[in-house]
């Protein structure tokens, strides 16, 4: 588990990302996504998915996190330059 706040760069991100999943230097992280939670009416509940490339699209993802969903985490997948594929679940911190 991460906790990540309001301002988080992409870059800070992947680097923490790597230090969690203890990747080597060589190894890198080729794609990064967020998967959220959202709820549509009382009983219907969808994900929403966000591609993360840059500090603006975290930033939409702490937005659809804080506007839309249930849970108290958001899921990170990544795909690495050797094509292994890894999840984190990342909590909200408050600023």
């Amino acid at each position: 588990m991460m906790k990540i706040k309001r301002g988080t760069t992409y870059n800070e991100l992947k680097e923490r990302i790597h230090q969690k999943l203890g990747l080597h230097g060589s190894q890198s992280i080729h794609r990064s996504i967020a998967k959220v939670e959202t709820v549509v009416g009382k009983e219907s509940v969808y994900y929403i998915r966000n591609d993360i490339c840059d500090d603006e699209d975290i930033e939409c993802v702490i937005d659809a996190f804080d506007n839309r969903t249930l849970q108290n985490f958001i899921e990170i997948y990544v795909e690495l330059e050797s094509g292994e594929s890894s999840s984190i679940p990342m909590h909200r911190r408050s600023a």
